[in-house]
């Protein structure tokens, strides 16, 4: 199986949870049939020892949880950013927590900028990456 991670934002500070594929894109040539998601529950380790129960929509296998890492699958850290003018000029990878609040990682996850997201370290769990359009479609259908 191909794997990926799902964007759940498309601005500079973002949300992720991750996802896994069939190399067929899931569901393509279905139709409109809904397929309900599997009761087997897997879970995914990130680096840092986070776990994610996975979910099955479709062909597609998904995280349920966001993303919580506070590294690269490299094991480098990602750098922690709460002032806005720091973020706005990061070009490295950064995170930060929802309202700059910790207590906020277990409930929101952590929020990362496009630089983190496209870091070739890789922020997702091993075996994991993010979504092209085609598969996101799939997720949408």
């Amino acid at each position: 199986m191909k794997s990926n991670i799902l964007i759940f934002s498309l601005l500079i500070l973002g949300t992720y949870s991750c996802s896994k594929s069939d190399n067929n894109n899931g569901g393509e040539g279905e139709g409109n049939t809904v397929t309900p998601p599997s009761t087997t529950i897997n879970q995914v380790t990130d680096v840092d020892g986070n776990k994610y129960d996975t979910i099955q929509i479709g062909s597609q296998t998904w995280l349920q949880q966001n993303l919580k890492t506070t590294h690269y699958q490299t094991g480098a850290p990602i750098a922690s950013l709460s002032n806005v003018s720091q973020w706005s000029n990061d070009n490295s990878g950064a995170f930060c927590y929802y309202n700059n609040d910790s207590t906020n990682k277990s409930t929101y996850g952590c929020l990362y900028n496009w630089y983190a997201v496209t870091n070739p370290a890789l922020l997702c769990p091993q075996g994991w990456h993010i979504p092209s359009d085609s598969e996101w479609m799939v997720l949408i259908q």
